[in-house]
């Protein structure tokens, strides 16, 4: 039953691909989603989202530098990542992964940090 409702989910994704670009489009002009823009620079959302995702990121960054290793022997995705001279044969993970590293070493982690306790105490 689940496979179905993945299926049917994927399909969905899929063939509605220009209405979602068209919607994304035009939620960006509205004022509550600039208002939700502004929330993911908060501290307190940010170490939420660390505390919930850190359990799976060995994985996600072994399977990116796994993916990023194949793509290298196959000789696919030659281009620089934040339009940097660095090469991809220099990185360690794929260039969606890399940029997202990159934006996240500018985050204030000493703040972060009682955060990430406070995040990972009201779960437990």
């Amino acid at each position: 039953l689940n496979v179905f409702f993945l299926t049917f989910v994927v399909l969905t994704a899929i063939w509605f691909r220009r209405l979602f670009a068209h919607m994304r489009m035009w939620m960006q002009h509205l004022p509550l989603w600039r208002m939700t823009l502004s929330l993911v620079s908060n501290d307190w959302v940010r170490a939420g989202a660390v505390t919930a995702v850190l359990p799976y990121a060995p994985a996600f960054l072994l399977l990116s530098a796994i993916n990023h290793a194949i793509r290298r022997c196959r000789g696919l995705g030659s281009t620089t990542v934040l339009g940097s001279s660095e090469n991809v044969e220099k990185q360690y993970f794929t260039g969606r992964v890399a940029m997202a590293l990159e934006a996240m070493r500018i985050w204030d982690w000493l703040s972060m940090t009682e955060k990430i306790y406070v995040w990972g105490f009201a779960t437990i």
